[in-house]
């Protein structure tokens, strides 16, 4: 019914945090609804400030950029400082706030000091994720859902990656150490990092050019701001 009349749809998701499949049930939009002026567009329960949506994209373009696709709790608080806003700049207190109303509408996870995005974000918001960042989203090779903190295999010619839950699977149904679907090389059991097979063990927060490839165009941040605007309604 839901999908006949709302273009919304209940989907089954699993956690790519955890190495045993649990599954949670998600509300997603299936069409971008946010130009909709009948009753059948319900915004998320809290409108979200043009400010705050700023901050947030900055904050979600650290996480990308990072190998290990997380940030920590300082680092994001800090990235307020580099907000442009025509009014006044975000102040570190109001900062915190935000940062912690992402955080309470689980569209951010806090996890001990180091922020994530959340499962309901991801699978929310997977269109824009994979329309702005193409290149930092990937795709599980079993499953064929998407994967942000995924497991790589490690053959340098090969691109094949997976979920933790997933290379579990292999595990249990072999019952012999989990071999890459393609090309059959054993996998590692943990995330280790994104694009990290010849950079070492992923542990950087610090997302910086030497670990990880990744320069903004003229204009693209502008542009994600805008359309993060758009989506997340």
């Amino acid at each position: 019914v839901l999908e006949s009349k709302c273009n919304m749809k209940i989907i089954k998701v699993y956690d790519e945090e955890l190495t045993k499949k649990v599954s949670s049930l998600i509300l997603i939009n299936k069409t971008d609804r946010s130009r909709d002026t009948n009753k059948l567009t319900i915004k998320d329960q809290l409108t979200f400030s043009p400010r705050e949506l700023e901050y947030f994209k900055l904050i979600l373009d650290k996480i990308m950029e990072n190998p290990m696709r997380q940030i920590k709790s300082t680092k994001a608080l800090n990235v307020s400082r580099t907000l442009i806003h025509p009014r006044r700049k975000i102040q570190p207190h109001e900062a915190e706030m935000i940062l912690q109303k992402f955080i309470d509408k689980k569209w951010l996870v806090n996890n001990s000091g180091t922020i994530l995005m959340s499962l309901r974000f991801i699978y929310e918001m997977e269109p824009f994720l994979k329309n702005v960042y193409t290149d930092f989203v990937n795709q599980c090779s079993l499953c064929r859902k998407i994967a942000i903190r995924c497991i790589e295999c490690p053959n340098e010619n090969c691109d094949d990656k997976y979920h933790a839950y997933c290379v579990r699977e292999i595990r249990q149904k072999t019952g012999q150490n989990p071999k890459c679907s393609q090309c059959k090389s054993t996998l590692p059991e943990r995330f280790e990092g994104v694009g990290n097979r010849q950079n070492g063990n992923g542990n950087d927060d610090s997302g910086s050019p030497d670990r990880i490839q990744y320069q903004s165009q003229p204009g693209q941040k502008r542009k994600r701001i805008q359309q993060m605007e758009s989506d997340s309604d």
